[in-house]
């Protein structure tokens, strides 16, 4: 245990790393793009743009408990804090830990350090002189902004990549080296960097993908800022949001992990029977329903999209971090199509309504009952479950706060609606989530736009953006068992949390 075990109960929940791992299911860097229409997502740019939230995300958790910056990784100095995730592997073997003080290069394959640190100075170098030559001759200009889809295949390691010899293996390499895996290797210990369900929870996994999303950064460096008459849309302007109450807790909440049962569910006379379900009991965090009360003024009806980002006011220390900075911290917490009337419009969201997320989803266990009850004709199995398996888990849009309140900032943008097709009209989000439908996001827009790139203050302040200061209030929900006095010691009491 150590100061990053603090934040077990964030890295370590279940649907963040559900999240991460849906995502690697659905844009797989072994999948072909054309083939299977990843393309047309722009998969490269979106890798970087859900990089990019989870890192601020995680950043917005380590202020809450007063920690500053995601330590920079190195893989010649040492890890102070060291992680044992104490999990067990389907076989019964234990997964690998990281001691305190962890020396990667006295335990790591030198081989693969080498051909990850060439990897990191060439992309440094193509961005640097602003353009690759492929192999068949083709000059790709890597300071135009639409390049960010090429630099995102390429950090991916996907197939899709214009070199895949070079671009495609590093981060296998990456990943092996952080696991102390050779690729030689007949028996592999089991280690949380080898599964995409299980890396967020490792504090490391965060430094080291702060390397792959400063790549991006270096080269935002060379993208022109938005000019105020790119981002000014004319005749709408904010004139307020208003913004409910945040509060956050945690809640027990008993999830399923019947397949841990493993063979018990067993066959009696031919008929499979599932008479056992297992729960595990665990707090996890939440929030309180929340809402915007938008107010914006338009000269006259127009269809238009508004953004809503959620970032840091302060840092660890009190100071108020510079915008152009702090746009790497803000990460996208809603986007909505809107029909704008002549005049005032005034109208509410609500944290339900959010594009982004999904609450939690049906256990397989409760599945399972419901198919074969509708089977036998005692149960009508609705087929409007609105359970996208890529949306982002609605209970971590906020980060925990704190008691006296976590000051924060909201940031709001509206502009034109300019798709070249119609907004939610081709695929079902329930089902599909419009994956390599080319329509699963809402506008064409760079993501994270407009805090993508650069910020001129001088140019980048125009009417049609908000920005509101807020506080988020941590509520203990355990803080009145503090004095409760346990009696059943040495026997699980399923009554100690009462009147929960």
């Amino acid at each position: 245990y150590n100061q990053e075990s603090e934040l077990s109960y964030f890295t370590e929940d279940v649907e963040w790393n559900s999240f991460w791992y849906y995502f690697n299911l659905d844009y797989a860097p072994f999948l072909d793009g054309k083939t299977f229409g990843l393309d047309k997502d722009r998969r490269g740019e979106y890798y970087f743009y859900v990089v990019r939230q989870l890192l601020a995300r995680y950043y917005m958790e380590r202020l809450s408990h007063g920690y500053g910056e995601i330590p920079e990784f190195s893989f010649f100095t040492e890890v102070e804090y060291g992680y044992d995730p104490q999990l067990i592997n389907y076989n019964g073997v234990g997964f690998s830990y990281r001691k305190n003080y962890f020396e990667y290069e006295t335990y790591g394959n030198f081989e693969y350090v080498h051909k990850v640190m060439g990897f990191f100075k060439r992309i440094e170098d193509i961005i640097t002189q602003g353009y690759y030559m492929t192999y068949d001759g083709k000059k790709i200009d890597m300071h135009k902004p639409e390049s960010v889809k090429y630099l995102g295949d390429f950090m991916q390691g996907n197939v899709d990549s214009f070199d895949k010899y070079f671009a495609t293996f590093w981060y296998i390499y990456a990943h092996s080296y952080m696991a102390d895996v050779d690729e030689s290797d007949f028996y592999v210990h089991p280690h949380v960097f080898l599964n995409y369900e299980t890396m967020l929870r490792d504090p490391v996994f965060y430094q080291f993908y702060k390397k792959v999303h400063d790549v991006f950064y270096q080269f935002y460096d060379y993208v022109d800022a938005y000019t105020k008459k790119e981002l000014y849309f004319e005749g709408v302007e904010f004139e307020d949001v208003k913004i409910s109450e945040l509060v956050t807790y945690f809640d027990l909440v008993d999830f399923d992990v019947t397949n841990l049962l493993n063979d018990k569910p067993t066959f009696v006379d031919g008929q499979f029977v599932w008479d056992k379900t297992l729960l595990a009991r665990q707090a996890r965090l939440n929030h309180k329903n929340f809402e915007f009360e938008y107010s914006i003024k338009s000269d006259k009806p127009q269809k238009v999209v508004i953004r809503a980002f959620l970032g840091p006011k302060y840092d660890e220390f009190g100071h108020v971090i510079p915008l152009d900075e702090n746009r790497e911290n803000f990460y996208e917490i809603d986007e909505f199509y809107y029909e704008l009337k002549s005049g005032v419009n005034t109208f509410k969201r609500s944290s339900k309504d959010f594009y982004w997320t999904t609450d939690d989803r049906t256990t397989y266990t409760e599945l399972y009952k419901f198919v074969m009850l509708a089977y036998e004709g005692k149960y009508e199995f609705p087929l409007d479950y609105s359970e996208p398996h890529c949306g982002f888990p609605d209970r971590l849009v906020l980060p925990r706060g704190y008691f006296e309140g976590m000051p924060v900032q909201f940031f709001f943008f509206v502009y034109p609606f300019t798709a070249s097709y119609d907004a939610y009209s081709t695929y079902d989000y329930n089902y599909s989530c419009g994956i390599g439908s080319g329509v699963r996001h809402i506008d064409e827009y760079p993501f994270g736009y407009p805090l993508d790139r650069e910020i001129d203050e001088f140019e980048f302040f125009v009417p049609n953006m908000f920005f509101k200061d807020a506080k988020i209030y941590h509520h203990d929900t355990f803080e009145k068992y503090y004095d409760y006095k346990y009696e059943k010691f040495g026997h699980f009491d399923y009554n100690y949390y009462y009147n929960y």
